[in-house]
């Protein structure tokens, strides 16, 4: 949430950090996943490395943004788009919950929709709550930091 901006030092040294885990979590590691796994489960996102590079470039920029944007007002929309294309690469990596490898002459069908339902339904929730707490509570400090500036110069107080 909105809290005191920090230094630009701080939120420097914070977005290189984050481009490091970021391009190793949502790069790097994945693009060697979908190499591996390539001819054991063709129709995954994971083995198509445009879309890892793509939509991993993009969440590790919008993350870096966040790192630079802490403690502004811009965070929050980023924070929400975060969220919500991390829920996507989740659901379009493990094919909406529905994997399907092949196993030599054999095929392996696995079903576990609602498993990656629970798995992405913090970042959604997340996505909605950044917006929502903002509205509700980013005006309430400023009202409440106010009052007691009044009851300071009530009759008898000063």
């Amino acid at each position: 949430m909105l809290g005191p901006k920090p230094p630009l030092r701080k939120r420097i040294a914070r977005a290189v950090a984050v481009l490091v885990v970021g391009a190793l979590m949502w790069i790097i590691i994945p693009d060697y996943i979908g190499l591996l796994i390539a001819t054991e489960m063709p129709a995954s996102a994971l083995t198509d490395p445009v879309f890892v590079l793509v939509i991993g470039t993009v969440l590790t920029g919008l993350q870096v943004a966040d790192a630079m944007a802490e403690g502004t007002r811009p965070s929050i929309p980023i924070q929400s788009a975060v969220s919500l294309l991390i829920a996507y690469y989740i659901w379009a990596a493990t094919n909406g919950g529905n994997l399907v490898f092949a196993v030599g002459t054999m095929r392996v069908a696995l079903d576990f929709q609602v498993l990656v339902l629970l798995v992405i339904l913090p970042s959604l929730w997340t996505a909605v709550r950044t917006p929502l707490s903002y509205f509700a509570l980013g005006r309430a400090p400023a009202a409440a930091q106010a009052a007691p500036a009044v009851l300071s110069r009530a009759p008898g107080g000063a």
